[in-house]
C-alpha cells in the first residue's frame, strides 16, 4: 500500500474516530500500532487534546517519552518529526489535563530541542502548578547569573517569570523571592526584555514599590490554544507543529 493510500485510508478512520462518544479510547488504539506514520501520531495526539476519557492521557505521556527516545537516535533531517510529535504531546496533555501535566511540562523545559522548551515552558506557565516552583526560581537565579543577550534565552526567563509570578499572588514570601531576585538581576536583561517586563507586571522594576505593591496577577498567561498576545509569541522552527495541526497556519494571525 502505497503512502497515499494509507493516508487516505488513516483520513477516513480518523475521522470517523473523533466524532464518537468513546473517542478516547478509540484514538489512543490508533496510537498503539506502532506502524503508524509519525505525521499521523501527531494528528491523533492533538485530537486526544480536545477530547476527555480514562486513557488518552496516559497514552500521550507513554507517546512524548517514546518520541523522546526516537528523537535522540533519528538522523538529523528526521528529527524535526519527532520535535514536533513531542510538541504535540506537551499541547494535548496540558490542554486536557491542566495542572496535572505538570511534571511533564516542567521536564519538557530542560530538552535539548528549543522547540520542545518553548512549549513546556509556555505551558508550564498557562496551567502548571506550583509543585515545581522552587525548582523554576532557582532556574531563573542560574539564568540571571549573567548577561542574557539571546532572544531564545530571554523568551525562557520571561515564561519561567511568568510561571513564577502566577504562584505569587497569595504567598508574600514568594513575592518577595521573585520580585528581589528580579531587582537584584535587572541589569542582567537587554533593556527591551526589561520592558516587557514592566509592561507585564507595572513596577516590578527596581526602583518599583515594594513587592507587596506589585500586581503579579495583572498578566496571568492563559494557554496556547487560546489565542495569544503580542507578548506570547515564539520562534518555532518545525515545519508541522501542534498548533497548526489543532488550528491551521493562519490561527495566529
Amino acid at each position: 500500500m502505497s503512502f497515499t493510500e494509507r493516508a487516505d485510508r488513516f483520513e477516513e478512520l480518523f475521522g470517523e474516530t473523533r466524532s464518537r462518544s468513546d473517542a478516547d479510547q478509540v484514538l489512543a488504539g490508533l496510537l498503539a500500532d506502532r506502524a503508524l506514520e509519525p505525521s499521523f501520531r501527531i494528528d491523533v495526539v492533538a485530537a486526544l487534546g480536545d477530547v476527555a476519557g480514562p486513557v488518552g492521557s496516559a497514552v500521550i505521556r507513554a507517546e512524548f517519552i517514546s518520541a523522546w527516545a526516537q528523537l535522540e537516535k533519528a538522523k538529523p533531517h528526521n528529527r524535526w518529526i519527532y520535535r514536533d510529535l513531542m510538541c504535540a504531546c506537551l499541547w494535548a496533555l496540558g490542554k486536557r489535563d491542566g495542572p496535572a501535566a505538570t511534571d511533564v511540562l516542567a521536564e519538557a523545559t530542560a530538552h535539548a530541542s528549543f522547540d520542545v522548551r518553548s512549549y513546556g515552558f509556555m505551558i508550564l506557565a498557562a496551567v502548571g502548578d506550583d509543585r515545581v516552583w522552587d525548582d523554576m526560581r532557582a532556574s531563573l537565579a542560574l539564568r540571571l547569573a549573567k548577561k542574557i543577550t539571546s532572544e531564545r534565552q530571554a523568551n525562557e526567563a520571561i515564561w519561567t517569570i511568568r510561571y513564577l509570578a502566577r504562584h505569587c499572588t497569595r504567598n508574600s514570601d514568594r513575592r518577595e523571592q521573585l520580585i528581589s531576585l528580579l531587582r537584584d538581576r535587572w541589569n542582567r536583561l537587554l533593556v527591551r526584555h526589561q520592558q516587557v517586563l514592566e509592561e507585564l507586571y507595572p513596577g516590578i522594576e527596581p526602583s518599583g514599590p515594594e513587592p507587596a505593591k506589585v500586581d503579579l496577577a495583572t498578566n496571568v498567561p492563559a494557554g496556547p490554544w487560546v489565542r495569544p498576545s503580542s507578548h506570547e509569541q515564539w520562534e518555532r522552527q518545525s515545519g508541522h507543529d501542534a498548533f497548526e495541526v489543532t488550528n491551521g497556519p493562519a490561527g495566529w494571525a
